[in-house]
């Protein structure tokens, strides 16, 4: 029997549901879901799923630090050469502003130190597998199905074939254009 990791971005019962697999086929879509999730953080260059996190930071001597896993849920804290500036009973709005969708926590009336290593922010970022946006579950739907069609028909390594009745059929080798467009759209830009 095939787990599903913890970072998958789709359930079996939303793929099975969507694309109408059995109970027979569960651990061979399983497998897939594992596969297409694992591409997905891959061409990211980041986690997608949500969980509480530990970021450790170089300090640039700015107001802002960019949190490499969005969209960020939570900050529980943040700490600057061991001094603990702030936490989730003692925020203070006019002191900082987390933006949600680009990860970014602004300073207001101070800086991140600069320094190696001597930031820590502890905070919750990431998607839940319930509330991932529609683009990402279709990219992956869209990456399971092609995979399925491949394994069923043996044509992985095959570029294309030639059918009985006279027609080509071509293969994509790779993930298609539209999901990796997808999947990189989740990188973040450095600023």
């Amino acid at each position: 029997m095939v787990d599903l990791h913890g970072d998958a971005l789709v359930s079996w019962e939303y793929v099975a549901g969507m694309l109408g697999y059995q109970e027979a086929q569960k651990d061979r879509v399983v497998g897939l879901i594992n596969w297409i999730s694992s591409r997905a953080v891959a061409v990211a260059g980041r986690e997608i799923i949500r969980r509480e996190r530990v970021y450790i930071a170089d300090g640039l001597g700015t107001a802002r630090i960019y949190l490499p896993v969005v969209p960020v849920l939570s900050v529980e804290s943040v700490v600057i050469d061991d001094r603990h500036v702030f936490d989730n009973q003692s925020l203070d709005p006019s002191e900082y502003h987390v933006e949600e969708h680009s990860g970014i926590v602004t300073r207001y009336g101070g800086i991140f130190a600069e320094g190696m290593h001597n930031v820590r922010i502890s905070y919750t970022g990431g998607y839940a597998m319930e509330t991932m946006p529609d683009d990402i579950r279709k990219a992956c739907l869209e990456a399971i199905q092609t995979a399925w069609n491949r394994q069923m028909d043996n044509s992985y390594g095959v570029s294309s074939k030639s059918m009985s009745d006279g027609s080509n059929l071509s293969y994509e080798l790779r993930l298609s254009a539209d999901v990796y467009g997808v999947f990189s759209g989740l990188r973040l830009a450095v600023m």
